[in-house]
């Protein structure tokens, strides 16, 4: 499984802002936050592999949201799970104009209007960190591997595969990889 975000704005419009609610540290931003966070995960409860609610920053205009959802999707199923979770997001954002996140009286409603939906792609670093699990490759053969991108799945490949940038050639025999390196 590999942990992957998309950042996501909403205008909540049955609150007020303060002006409190701008600065992290203030109590009026973390009770905010706390009941975002409850509310968002009973909102996207049902979106595939979600996880958590980050909230980056509150702003005034009712109370502006942007914050990131975090999920956990399949690896080797990367590209195709997250753009699932991306529809599946921007689906429920706009399924009516006006939304809420519950029935309770903690809820919070949005304008579907000002809501928007921005996918975040993975860095090298967070590709690379995938091939360095021991559950996907032997801990002592990860320096030589890379993930990539091979017909829309990610996949770790090692300097044996035509798919690695640098990969290593055989003049005689097949290449295999083995803790010193690649070898014929």
């Amino acid at each position: 499984m590999i942990t992957a975000t998309l950042n996501v704005f909403v205008k909540v419009v049955n609150e007020n802002f303060t002006s409190e609610m701008a600065i992290p540290s203030s109590p009026a931003f973390h009770s905010f936050v706390a009941r975002f966070e409850q509310q968002m995960s009973i909102f996207y409860a049902n979106i595939s592999g979600y996880q958590k609610v980050i909230v980056i920053s509150l702003s005034k205009g009712s109370i502006n949201v942007d914050h990131q959802v975090v999920l956990q999707v399949p690896f080797s199923k990367y590209q195709a799970s997250y753009k699932a979770a991306v529809d599946e997001i921007q689906a429920k954002l706009h399924s009516k104009e006006q939304l809420c996140t519950s029935e309770s009286k903690e809820k919070l409603c949005f304008n579907a209007s000002d809501s928007r939906v921005m996918q975040v792609p993975l860095s090298p670093e967070d590709l690379s960190n995938i091939c360095r699990n021991n559950s996907v490759v032997q801990q002592e053969l990860q320096p030589f591997y890379l993930a990539r991108n091979i017909s829309n799945q990610l996949q770790c490949v090692s300097n044996c595969s035509f798919f690695h940038p640098d990969p290593f050639r055989c003049d005689q025999g097949n290449c295999y990889i083995q803790a010193n390196g690649p070898n014929c």
